[in-house]
C-alpha cells in the first residue's frame, strides 16, 4: 500500500484539477491511490452502477485531517468516492486506514456492499484520525502499555485474535486490564531493581467482586541503550502487533489501533530515545480472599477514595501460580 504513494510522490505534481493515480492490483473494484495538484495523497473508489446521490446521501464523518468527498468526471463519465490526506502528519494513520478499507473490498460482491464496508471502516477510524495527543506517554506509562501489549501477544497464542483484543480493557477505563470470561487480569510492569515492589493504583483494582477468578500479573521491563540486540522501542512493538494482526484477522486493525489510541499513543510521537528490554522474569499470583489489598470493601467511601499503596512482590511468594493459560480460554 504504502509504495503505491512512494511511487506518487517522485512524479512530477500534476495540474490543476488533475490527479496522478496508480492502479492498486488484483482488486475486484477499481482502487486508485492518487496525488492531486497540492501534492495531497489520497484513495479514490470506482463505483459504476451507484449514482452520485447515493454516495453523497452517506452521512461520511468530517475530519480535519481528511476529505471525503463523491467526485463526477464527464469525459468518461465516471464516479468516485474521494477520500484524500489533509495533513501529511497523519499519513501513517492514512495508510492504516485505506488498508483496512481495500482488506474488506474483495469480500464485497456488490457496490452497495462495498459502500456500507468503506462507510463502516470510516466510522471505526474516526476517533483514532480525529484525535491529536497533546503529550506522549511518559515512562511510566510506556511500561504498562507494553506490559499489556505483552500479555495481549501471549492471547494471540491461545485464543482467536478478535476475542484477544476484545478481552483489552485497559484502554476502555476498565478497573481490570483483561477480562476473559469470567477472569479478570490486572498486569503490572516493574523494573528489575532492588525495589521489589508494585503499584497498585486504586481501591477497585484487585476487587475480585463477582469474578471466578482475579490474577495480578507482573512483567519485568527495563530501560535499554540502542547497543542492546534485544532492545526495541514502543512504536516496534506496536508495529510488530499490527503487522500480525494484518497478516491474520485485518478486521481488528482499526479495534487495536482504536485501543491504543486511547491508552494515550500516537504515531506522530517520537519514542525514538526510549529503548526497552523485556526480562524473561515474569510473576503471577492468585488474588484469593487472604491476599494482601486494599478494595472499597474495606474501606469508608465517605473519608476515603482514590487509594494508592505498594505491595512487596518478595511477600506475595504464597500467592504464586506458575501457569495460568486454562484460564485463558473462552
Amino acid at each position: 500500500m504504502h509504495q503505491y504513494w512512494e511511487k506518487l510522490k517522485s512524479e512530477p505534481t500534476p495540474e490543476i484539477n488533475k490527479v496522478n493515480h496508480k492502479t492498486f492490483e488484483s482488486y475486484l473494484w477499481t482502487l486508485l491511490a492518487t496525488k492531486d495538484s497540492d501534492n495531497k495523497l489520497g484513495l479514490r473508489i470506482q463505483f459504476e452502477e451507484l449514482s452520485k446521490e447515493i454516495l453523497k446521501d452517506k452521512n461520511f464523518p468530517e475530519w480535519d485531517e481528511i476529505d471525503i468527498n463523491v467526485i463526477e468526471l464527464t469525459d468518461p463519465k465516471e464516479v468516485y468516492l474521494d477520500i484524500r490526506l489533509n495533513d501529511s502528519l497523519f499519513e501513517k494513520q492514512f495508510n492504516y486506514l485505506a488498508e483496512d478499507i481495500l482488506s474488506d473490498a474483495d469480500k464485497c460482491k456488490t457496490e452497495m456492499s462495498l459502500l456500507e464496508s468503506i462507510y463502516g471502516k470510516c466510522c471505526q477510524w474516526q476517533d483514532f484520525l480525529k484525535k491529536k495527543r497533546n503529550e506522549k506517554l511518559d515512562k511510566p506509562k510506556q511500561m504498562g502499555l507494553i506490559g499489556e501489549l505483552t500479555f495481549l501477544k501471549k492471547l494471540f497464542s491461545i485464543i482467536d485474535l478478535r476475542s484477544a483484543i476484545d478481552a483489552w480493557k485497559g484502554p476502555d477505563k476498565y478497573a481490570k486490564d483483561f477480562l476473559i470470561s469470567s477472569n479478570g487480569f490486572e498486569i503490572k510492569s516493574k523494573n528489575s531493581g532492588l525495589n521489589a515492589k508494585v503499584k497498585i493504583s486504586s481501591e477497585y483494582q484487585l476487587l475480585k467482586d463477582d469474578l471466578n477468578k482475579l490474577f495480578l500479573v507482573v512483567y519485568v521491563i527495563d530501560n535499554s541503550s540502542k547497543s542492546n540486540q534485544r532492545a526495541f522501542i514502543l512504536n516496534d512493538l506496536i508495529s510488530e502487533i499490527r503487522e500480525f494482526i494484518k497478516k491474520n484477522d485485518p478486521d481488528c486493525l482499526a479495534i487495536f489501533n482504536s485501543k491504543i489510541n486511547d491508552y494515550g499513543f500516537s504515531d506522530d510521537h517520537n519514542y525514538s530515545k526510549d529503548y526497552w528490554i523485556s526480562q524473561d522474569t515474569f510473576y503471577i499470583f492468585g488474588v484469593e480472599e487472604e491476599f494482601p489489598k486494599i478494595t472499597v470493601e474495606d474501606i469508608d467511601r465517605k473519608f476515603l477514595s482514590r487509594v494508592n499503596y505498594e505491595l512487596s512482590l518478595t511477600d506475595l511468594e504464597g500467592f504464586s501460580i506458575d501457569n495460568i493459560d486454562e484460564f485463558l480460554r473462552i
